[in-house]
């Protein structure tokens, strides 16, 4: 089935439509988990760390969409399907630049979304002496919503260490959950709301 939805920019302007073709999606429930088709493979700890050696060097820091998620995976079975309506076969897009951005863009369908302002749901404010990574819209997000609210919080940490061992305390649980554990969840979540604003910040250290 086809899944549809919109893209929006950090200021919540609509940025792109997206379209995503699944080829099983029952388990899936709408308002509920359609949604949910990112999930980050680098530790948030690297990143953290990669942009603190930015601030440091002090580097610029640009963003790009590299369209390249699951092209390579082995099947190891036969899949059939049907083509879904609506499916176009359009041409291919070839972006050229300089140095290793051309390189990557010859290999890869990519995006130039200028410099760094908000990824993995991570809204990025930079000035002179530090970078401030926020997840106010995210942590909005999942007040709103109580289903799968201790592993929602687990990616809240990124940018709020500050309940991170709380709530790793409260995921050692959630298997079996009781009213204690619950109790607890509620209990940071209203921590979240009460400084909701709140990001972490990655200061430029000037040499001497």
């Amino acid at each position: 089935m086809w899944l549809l939805k919109h893209k929006y920019k950090s200021n919540g302007y609509l940025e792109r439509h997206n379209a995503r073709l699944v080829c099983d999606g029952r388990s899936q429930e709408i308002s509920v988990d359609c949604d949910e088709t990112f999930s980050p493979v680098v530790k948030s700890a690297t990143i953290r760390t990669v942009l603190s050696l930015a601030m440091a060097k002090k580097w610029s820091i640009h963003q790009f969409d590299v369209k390249n998620a699951f092209l390579h995976g082995d099947l190891q079975e036969t899949v059939y399907m049907h083509q879904p309506s609506g499916l176009l076969i359009g041409g291919l897009l070839i972006m050229l630049g300089a140095g290793i951005i051309s390189q990557l863009q010859t290999e890869f369908s990519m995006t130039d979304l200028g410099p760094l302002s908000y990824f993995l749901g991570i809204a990025v404010t930079r000035s002179p002496s530090y970078l401030l990574l926020s997840q106010e819209k995210y942590a909005h997000e999942i007040l709103e919503h109580i289903c799968s609210l201790a592993s929602a919080l687990q990616y809240l940490t990124f940018t709020r260490p500050d309940i991170a061992y709380a709530v790793q305390q409260v995921c050692l649980f959630m298997h079996d959950p009781r009213e204690l554990h619950y109790e607890a969840l509620k209990r940071i979540l209203r921590y979240v709301q009460g400084i909701i604003d709140h990001g972490l910040h990655l200061y430029h250290t000037a040499s001497h």
